[in-house]
């Protein structure tokens, strides 16, 4: 005898479509949902309908912003170094960490083949179209098979158009066994090595 009542499953299967939320995340959200007071669950509804109202992405990086122009593409203390990467949440991560002070650059299409390129190619203009005002291009997607075919077609097309470009390096995590690491990274490793 199954004791699962309709209307909360529909609710755990919607809230864990929320990207890395798990089963037993979105029952404890659903479960907070039913046990909180109404008027407390109906104002954390209305401050998400008013994030999706009020937030918008700049027009020159796509990073979150209230504005036209996110704050950091505006302050002209910064570095003229452009970042690329895939999503706001690198940038959160960067700029909370503090190691980098240029701006960046959301390219959030993986380029995997032809149709996946003629997708991005007004991304790819947008992209060259606003890099070519910084001294140095810094590519920063993740080094997955996707990821690295992204980024040989974007150094490709930067250099195409005289824009200096460089890669993160990819290496050994510290604390990182090399008997478990796979073998591009360990391939990267090597090429990449300190000397």
């Amino acid at each position: 005898m199954s004791s699962k009542i309709k209307a909360i499953e529909e609710a755990i299967e919607k809230i864990k479509k929320i990207d890395n939320l798990t089963t037993k995340q979105a029952e404890k959200i659903v479960n907070w949902i039913i046990e909180t007071d109404e008027k407390h669950v109906l104002e954390v509804s209305n401050s998400f309908m008013e994030l999706k109202r009020k937030i918008k992405y700049c027009s020159l990086c796509g990073y979150q912003t209230e504005e036209q122009k996110c704050s950091i593409c505006v302050d002209d203390a910064r570095s003229n170094v452009l970042f690329i990467v895939e999503n706001s949440k690198v940038i959160n991560k960067m700029e909370k960490a503090n190691i980098y002070d240029g701006k960046y650059f959301i390219f959030n299409n993986v380029i995997s083949d032809e149709k996946s390129l003629d997708e991005s190619n007004e991304l790819i203009e947008k992209l060259i179209f606003y890099a070519k005002d910084f001294e140095e291009v810094i590519i920063g997607i993740s080094p997955t098979l996707g990821g690295e075919l992204t980024s040989q077609i974007l150094k490709k097309y930067l250099r195409e158009n005289n824009i200096k470009v460089s890669q993160l390096a990819i290496g050994l995590p510290v604390g990182a066994s090399v008997d478990y690491i796979d073998t591009i990274t360990l391939e990267q490793s090597i090429r990449n090595r300190t000397k």
